[in-house]
């Protein structure tokens, strides 16, 4: 389990490390937590990718977002859960494009 706040080459990374045939799973979430716009992604999204979405540096981890990678999707929901203190077990929402 891996959590980037303001660690963009972390982050580009663990994205690195986890291409298709090794797969992870990262929850994009506001630093505030806000739960309404927090969503689950495989780590190959083009959403939150820095190789496919092309943001210049920073604009993954060191602005309003920050991240929660893992292996498995269990591991990382069980975190992102804890860390907004939720108990709703549809949370958080999985990304439309990708779908987790």
């Amino acid at each position: 389990m891996h959590n980037f706040v303001k660690d963009e080459s972390g982050y580009t990374k663990w994205i690195k490390e986890h291409p298709a045939d090794k797969m992870g799973y990262v929850v994009n979430s506001p630093r505030s937590l806000n739960q309404k716009n927090t969503y689950l992604h495989r780590s190959t999204c083009m959403t939150i990718s820095p190789d496919k979405k092309g943001y210049k540096n920073g604009g993954y981890t060191e602005r309003q977002y920050i991240k929660f990678c893992a292996e498995t999707v269990e591991e990382v929901v069980r975190e992102i859960q804890r860390a907004t203190a939720s108990k709703d077990e549809t949370f958080p929402p999985k990304c439309r494009i990708c779908a987790p």
